[in-house]
């Protein structure tokens, strides 16, 4: 690895370390100069180049009053720098970052597990999943709403405003990079960023599941005497049922799940199996394929079709796992964010450790993709922000 020749006066050592100290209390930002060292190497850059961007990088991320991956990825693109989130493959000191850096490196194998992790996919869904890399806010899961006829909450399950579901329900604008949605909701969106599905299709496919929760609610209405009328009961007054992970859930949610999964895949589920011995899947997870973590009940990412050096899984997933901004009074879990890690790493995370890990095809529909992808293109090259 080639080595920086031009030393630093003590006047920028002592500002570089004030400004550490400063950005070693934000959650993602306490190993900036490292990141900056290690990329100034692998690109042979003038350390006072580096120094610069540093400096740039610094009263960016300072001025906004809280640290953006977007607002680094501006500052590093001219000197031509490849950012992705999750420390996962990032050379092992800067692990604790979580934005890893890709380049030459002194290990031949990592050189090439890096260069290839780079490339872009044949899979136009991973591929607008990753310009979402270190963008959208997990800020709790989300699920059915019994009081409104089983429809996907417009609320996460810590109580923050789901900009995807409003917008699905034609509530709220087309989601942004920085928008609050969970998980199944961010894979959806990859596919309409691609232009796979409109905003239509989404709908169906929550309508489809809200209308077998309703079903099943109904299974259980009963004859009220006082009223002389049939009457569904409280939702908190239904069946718990398994729901093939061994949770115990309403009737009404697990059919809503279900109908949620059928329609997000083609054909049958493959199980995941990950080797006790070598901590590794064997299966083959191809690109584009849905993964879940004990059903879309529990988690949902998206595959890349490509392993790590270590050979786990790469996966896209917005969540908390295994990276995630400070937690706060309003946050007390931390927020979450698309990232780009693996299978077992998910497993790893402590949350999902027993999970039931399986994949399946993409359901996103053949005909008239070409009319969203042109339909969706127009959308953002006109910048239209209106409600539809």
């Amino acid at each position: 690895m080639r080595q920086l020749k031009t030393s630093l006066t003590t006047g920028q050592v002592r500002s570089i370390a004030t400004k550490l100290a400063d950005l070693a209390k934000h959650p993602i930002t306490g190993d900036l100069w490292q990141i900056f060292v290690e990329a100034s190497r692998q690109q042979s850059l003038p350390l006072q180049t580096l120094v610069n961007l540093f400096e740039q990088a610094y009263e960016s991320l300072t001025e906004s009053g809280r640290s953006t991956l977007g607002a680094i990825d501006s500052i590093l693109e001219p000197a031509h720098f490849d950012l992705r989130t999750n420390g996962d493959f990032a050379p092992e000191s800067l692990t604790a970052f979580p934005v890893q850096l890709y380049g030459d490196t002194s290990d031949a194998a990592n050189s090439s597990s890096a260069a290839t992790s780079n490339a872009a996919t044949e899979d136009p869904v991973v591929n607008a999943g990753r310009e979402l890399v270190g963008h959208l806010r997990w800020r709790g899961g989300g699920g059915p709403s019994p009081s409104h006829r089983w429809r996907m909450s417009e609320w996460t399950f810590l109580g923050h405003t789901n900009d995807f579901v409003r917008w699905v329900y034609r509530r709220g604008n087309e989601p942004e990079d920085d928008s609050t949605m969970h998980c199944i909701d961010a894979v959806l969106f990859a596919a309409y960023r691609a232009g796979l599905v409109d905003r239509t299709w989404i709908r169906r496919l929550y309508d489809a599941a809200a209308d077998s929760a309703m079903a099943e609610h109904r299974r259980h209405e009963y004859y009220d005497e006082y009223t002389r009328q049939n009457v569904l009961p409280e939702a908190r007054l239904l069946p718990q049922v398994d729901d093939e992970y061994g949770e115990f859930v309403s009737a009404p949610s697990r059919a809503f799940f279900r109908t949620l999964r059928r329609g997000m895949v083609s054909g049958r589920l493959t199980r995941y199996y990950v080797d006790e011995t070598t901590g590794v899947g064997e299966q083959e997870i191809p690109a584009g394929n849905i993964v879940f973590f004990n059903g879309p009940q529990g988690h949902v990412a998206l595959s890349v079709g490509k392993r790590d050096r270590r050979g786990r899984h790469r996966v896209l997933s917005l969540w908390i796992h295994p990276r995630r901004f400070e937690a706060t009074t309003e946050d007390p879990y931390g927020v979450g964010y698309m990232q780009e890690t693996t299978v077992e790493g998910l497993l790893a995370a402590g949350q999902m450790t027993t999970a039931v890990v399986e994949f399946g095809n993409a359901a996103w529909p053949a005909a008239g993709s070409n009319r969203s992808r042109r339909s969706n293109l127009l959308r953002r090259l006109l910048g239209s922000s209106e409600p539809r």
